[in-house]
């Protein structure tokens, strides 16, 4: 029998991680067309860091010995865009007020 280079088991036992990543991104992903690649690049990476927390969230949740089962992905990102809407400084109107 032949040895197994450690790198092989290493990337097998991780395999299933990214199958869970891209299943997850297919479910619920950022729908942008661009024509340059850079533009997908960063969605894509977007959709990843969002699935990203959204699994650290959960985690979270249960080593606390708390579930929210209603929390879906797609409320999760939900959340997180209207939060991240109500962050920052309050624009100031431009132009003249109306009457």
């Amino acid at each position: 029998m032949v040895p197994c280079p450690a790198v092989v088991s290493v990337y097998n036992s991780h395999m299933g991680n990214v199958d869970l990543l891209d299943s997850n991104i297919g479910r619920h992903h950022i729908k942008v067309r661009s024509k340059r690649w850079y533009i997908r690049l960063f969605f894509h990476l977007v959709d990843t860091i969002v699935i990203n927390a959204w699994i650290l969230y959960r985690r979270m949740l249960k080593e606390i010995d708390r579930t929210d089962p209603s929390m879906t992905q797609k409320m999760f990102r939900t959340i997180l865009a209207e939060t991240l809407c109500r962050v920052g400084p309050e624009l100031k109107k431009r132009g003249r007020p109306s009457t």
